[in-house]
């Protein structure tokens, strides 16, 4: 890995910021004695974040029976663990946004990004994973580092990545061979410095080869990999759909024991 260009990127003006409200939340979620009447109470000095987070309450996903309207409230209906995660996908993706200036169309990477965090949900909430609202997180953060290089490097990373466009699988090894580095290993330096949950680390690391991520985060891993398998399904190049769906399949049965139809079903659930 090239160390220096690594120290570059990290020290770039243009890096984005770790976003106050989600360091703190991190911060009291990390104490065990914190209540979820003191975590609803910072969350709702940010306007923005306590009103995405009474959106997603009151919406069908959980389908309440009566209107939730205080974030107090929603914190402890939803959990600690649900609400973290809400927060810092909130408060990080805006920090995201303007990324690579006239030089690049962020579109498709944002609509990979989505395929592959609601791909990552429904197989680790199918597979009753224990904390799957963090696969939709990790999911929407796994390509971090692609991001961070085309916000950091612009002019001499917006061809390499539009190499990749429509097959995501080359990005890394062209990365490497043109850089030194690839995004997996941006993304984790900049999870670590911002001290993003390990959980979120491994997966920004590792969801290009979940079979090296330690046994403890495998699983989730294996989430957000495979729902980036999903979203390779609905983007790529219409010749090459019906191999990515075979792949997806494959590796489906091989990670998590579905069948073909299973497998089938959540990728419509997915498209859906």
């Amino acid at each position: 890995m090239d160390e220096q260009l690594l120290n570059r990127i990290l020290k770039c003006e243009r890096l984005p910021s770790f976003p106050a409200i989600a360091a703190r939340v991190i911060e009291m979620c990390g104490d065990e004695s914190v209540s979820m009447r003191e975590l609803g109470e910072v969350l709702s000095h940010d306007t923005a974040i306590s009103t995405k987070i009474l959106r997603t309450i009151n919406s069908s996903f959980y389908g309440l029976r009566s209107r939730v309207t205080t974030v107090e409230r929603a914190t402890t209906m939803l959990g600690i663990n649900t609400v973290k995660m809400l927060a810092l996908g909130f408060s990080l993706v805006p920090q995201l946004k303007g990324l690579g200036g006239e030089d690049f169309d962020p579109t498709i990477i944002w609509k990979r990004s989505l395929f592959a965090a609601v791909g990552a949900h429904t197989i680790a909430r199918e597979v009753r994973f224990d904390h799957y609202e963090e696969a939709f997180i990790a999911g929407l953060l796994q390509d971090l580092g692609v991001i961070v290089l085309i916000q950091t490097l612009r002019g001499e990373y917006v061809p390499i990545v539009g190499q990749a466009v429509e097959v995501h699988g080359k990005l890394k090894p062209i990365e490497t061979k043109e850089l030194g580095i690839d995004h997996t290993q941006v993304g984790k330096a900049l999870a670590e410095e911002w001290k993003l949950p390990p959980i979120l680390v491994a997966a920004i690391s590792g969801h290009e080869d979940p079979e090296a991520v330690s046994p403890g985060y495998q699983q989730l891993v294996r989430a957000v990999a495979l729902g980036a398998k999903a979203a390779d399904c609905f983007l790529s190049p219409e010749d090459q759909q019906v191999g990515r769906v075979k792949n997806y399949v494959r590796l489906a049965s091989q990670w998590f024991d579905l069948n073909h139809e299973q497998a089938g079903a959540y990728l419509a659930e997915i498209e859906e």
